[in-house]
């Protein structure tokens, strides 16, 4: 038994050092396709069109160029000026003459004002990004809220005296199955909701965590101790994680100007890792709930049980029969 152990723990590792080691592989072969390379260009241009904006930000401020910040409603410009609108940092009003002068700031000054223009910019795209997209944040992260809450710490706590130690490996099993179920049904009908739709149903999850403790609580006695009952829940809850999983993922880039989609991304994907997180930290607290596991022990208590209670009535009708 002990050698099976060792040889099970080898393969394991094995198996994952050689995934991972394929996936090195593939990522360096991907960076040198056509189709990433096209992004990482387009992201240089971005890079070279923000220093040249910052450029023209320091000669606005330069102390021998014109600076005035106009109003919205403000008609009558200087005819020796050009304009430039960013839509928080207001309107500025730049010489056109006197182009060769060069701004007289400090390199210390010009890289604080640098770094604050960055900030202030980063800060307000993903302002606005969020704006666009806050359905789809919030769906995922409490898809994957109620999904790492519940998977696999309590559904492998489920018991059932004739699958025993099989029940949660059939569970996780259909688990997994109904999940690439749901991402493939996401992948035809990912635009059957509307954002806030989907947000909604999303959090309507939230009732497969109580349901799903009353499949173990009470213990020996649970209310949903039938075997349809976990099954079911077991399956729903990966159709609905691989759709309302998947949908988010797949809606919010599109629903975003092409400039912000890598942006989009890093948000959805941070909300996804809080979604993870916070899931990860209830499962404890139900994992404290639920207390201590009992396994499949106390299922071979019924037999001597049953045992004992058919001796004892044997017995009785015996001596009565006796008597």
């Amino acid at each position: 038994m002990s050698n099976d152990s060792h040889l099970s723990t080898i393969l394991f590792f094995s198996l994952g050092l050689l995934f991972v080691q394929l996936c090195f592989i593939f990522y360096l072969m991907i960076q040198r396709s056509i189709f990433i390379e096209y992004y990482i260009h387009q992201c240089e241009n971005a890079r070279k069109n923000e220093e040249i904006e910052f450029q023209i930000r320091c000669h606005a401020a330069s102390v021998h160029s014109k600076q005035t910040i106009i109003d919205d409603n403000e008609e009558n410009l200087e005819s020796n000026t050009s304009t430039i609108q960013d839509p928080h940092f207001g309107i500025l009003t730049v010489d056109t003459f006197d182009d060769q002068q060069q701004p007289i700031i400090s390199s210390a000054d010009q890289y604080s004002l640098k770094l604050w223009f960055r900030i202030k910019r980063e800060w307000y795209r993903r302002l606005d990004c969020i704006r666009a997209i806050w359905p789809y944040m919030l769906s995922i992260a409490c898809t994957y809220l109620v999904t790492l809450s519940l998977f696999p710490g309590v559904e492998s706590e489920m018991i059932n005296c004739q699958w025993r130690e099989w029940l949660p490996i059939i569970l996780m099993a259909l688990f997994n199955t109904f999940d690439v179920f749901g991402k493939m049904f996401a992948l035809i009908a990912h635009d059957l909701l509307s954002p806030i739709q989907l947000f909604i149903c999303s959090l309507l999850r939230l009732i497969y965590i109580p349901l799903m403790i009353l499949c173990i609580l009470p213990k020996y006695t649970a209310y949903l101790s039938s075997l349809f009952w976990q099954f079911f829940f077991s399956s729903t809850l990966g159709l609905t994680n691989g759709y309302f999983g998947s949908v988010p993922m797949i809606r919010a880039p599109i629903s975003i100007i092409e400039e912000r989609k890598e942006l989009t991304g890093n948000l959805m994907m941070f909300s996804y890792s809080v979604g993870l997180t916070v899931g990860s930290l209830i499962s404890y607290l139900l994992d404290a709930i639920i207390g201590q596991s009992t396994g499949v022990d106390w299922c071979q208590t019924l037999p001597s049980l049953n045992q004992t209670t058919w001796a004892i009535i044997n017995n009785g009708s015996y001596d009565d029969n006796k008597s």
